[in-house]
């Protein structure tokens, strides 16, 4: 049974690099006792892959992985991935029933390390590449907070930010190996407004009441994809300050094409 698990990304461990993040989680599935399914080869691992790994120094509310547990499928199983559940020896009769989303969040966190929390779980029925999470996210929510910055300069900050949506094209100079060219990102920014989300309204010991939150919906598909950060460079070359304004970067969600959360997609245990 393949289950999609939401989880947060804060504190120290947002300097992990996604390698060693994914060792993490695999002793995390591990300590909590819930059966990962393994693959074939003489090289077993778990079956598992996240939708999109955050970059180092970035924290997350909304981070997702596909995890493949050995719960029976109580529908059955296609003809297909009967033939790949035989291979990895494996039957779906065989698997105990999933046990219900509180229990297995319980478990998770039990067995979880200081900054990921675990928040859902859905069961995954789709068969082929859209029932993955890597293929279907298509855009993300951000909540940048900027601080360092002098009082008098928060109105700049704001204009200047807010007049991205205004732009018709923002270029950057890409770099490949063999080129360089120069690319429009403003087709991949959705929405750029200031706030402070339903997250945030408490602040923590390191934030101050003066700081602004940038709120950012943008593209972060395979295909099509903007870093937050890319942007920030656009946005404070525009600023021209002497001194940048420090960033912190909090990724909210990962959504769908129509912007429907992958946290909503799925059947509820």
């Amino acid at each position: 049974m393949k289950l999609r698990i939401r989880f947060t990304k804060t504190g120290l461990i947002k300097f992990v690099g996604h390698l060693d993040f994914m060792r993490t989680f695999q002793k995390i599935v591990a300590r909590s006792g819930i059966s990962p399914i393994y693959s074939a080869g003489f090289n077993p691992h778990m079956e598992m892959s996240f939708a999109s790994p955050l970059g180092v120094g970035a924290e997350s509310l909304g981070d997702y992985v596909d995890l493949e547990a050995g719960y029976r499928v109580p529908e059955g199983v296609s003809i297909v991935e009967k033939q790949r559940l035989d291979l990895m020896g494996y039957v779906n009769e065989e698997f105990p029933d999933v046990p219900s989303e509180r229990f297995l969040l319980d478990t998770l966190n039990e067995a979880s390390v200081e900054g990921v929390k675990f928040l859902g779980v859905r069961r995954i029925t789709e068969d082929g590449k859209a029932s993955r999470a890597m293929a279907v996210v298509r855009n993300a929510a951000y909540e940048i907070r900027l601080s360092g910055f002098s009082p008098d300069k928060r109105e700049q900050i704001e204009q200047v930010w807010l007049s991205l949506s205004d732009e018709t094209e923002i270029n950057i100079l890409k770099k490949t190996k063999k080129s360089e060219k120069l690319v429009n990102i403003r087709p991949l920014i959705h929405s750029a407004g200031i706030g402070r989300s339903s997250y945030r309204t408490v602040l923590t010991p390191d934030e101050d009441e003066n700081d602004l939150i940038l709120n950012l919906v943008c593209a972060s598909g395979s295909t099509e994809n903007l870093k937050p950060e890319t942007l920030m460079d656009v946005f404070f070359e525009k600023l021209n300050f002497a001194e940048e304004p420090h960033a912190d970067i909090l990724r909210i969600d990962l959504m769908t094409e129509d912007l429907r959360s992958l946290g909503e997609l799925g059947v509820k245990l």
